[in-house]
């Protein structure tokens, strides 16, 4: 069941909020904004949300709507800023659209850092909200996060619709990956890609301040 908050609209757009492409419908998260030069503005999901499942390619320029309803859109997909194997993609916000460089129910972010092993990390997904995990492993551009000590093994790391979101140092409030998805079995393992791989891929920093 999705969180119903972060599936409504918000102006600006900020992190954590759901963000669909209708030629995709596979509705997922806003990560958060980036940007290339200091002035434009971007947002960050992922290739399967943004640009085709499977890898397929895809025509740009294609709308990105926010919320899920065809009627508000707030973006344009970029062929050149997606990989599909990062699994990252980011959509350049149209000039009427305004951004907050913050994650709905969480905090401002101060940019950017490399994970760590047993780092305990947050994010806010459109599917399951807000969700805690820890690193568990780190293996080239896979980072496995997992359930924290003692947690109830009912706990939801992550559910479809999460896809987009992003990763976040709990202590620093530094981005550290981007969610791509999680196990079969749904809610005790997630995957991610380091947001450093998915930066120097676009060229791009996190925005931290509007």
């Amino acid at each position: 069941m999705s969180i119903p908050n972060h599936n409504l609209p918000f102006r600006p757009v900020r992190g954590g909020i759901s963000v669909w492409n209708p030629e995709v419908d596979e509705p997922g998260t806003l990560g958060c904004l980036l940007t290339s030069d200091g002035t434009d503005r971007w947002i960050l999901s992922c290739y399967h949300v943004f640009g085709r499942l499977n890898g397929a390619a895809f025509p740009n320029g294609e709308p990105i709507y926010q919320p899920s309803d065809n009627i508000a859109q707030i973006a344009q997909n970029s062929v050149l800023h997606s990989s599909w194997e990062l699994d990252c993609s980011a959509a350049q916000l149209s000039p009427e659209i305004s951004g907050m460089p913050e994650i709905l129910g969480l905090f401002p972010l101060t940019g950017s850092e490399d994970p760590r092993l047993e780092m305990r990390v947050l994010k806010a997904g459109a599917e399951t909200g807000i969700t805690e995990g820890i690193v568990t492993a780190i293996d080239g551009n896979t980072i496995e996060i997992g359930l924290l000590p003692q947690i109830d093994l009912q706990y939801e790391l992550s559910a479809p619709g999460d896809s987009g979101s992003v990763w976040v140092n709990r202590r620093t409030g530094k981005v550290v990956a981007l969610h791509k998805g999680g196990a079969s079995n749904g809610a005790h393992r997630a995957y991610a890609t380091p947001i450093h791989s998915v930066l120097k891929f676009l060229k791009m920093e996190i925005l931290i301040d509007a």
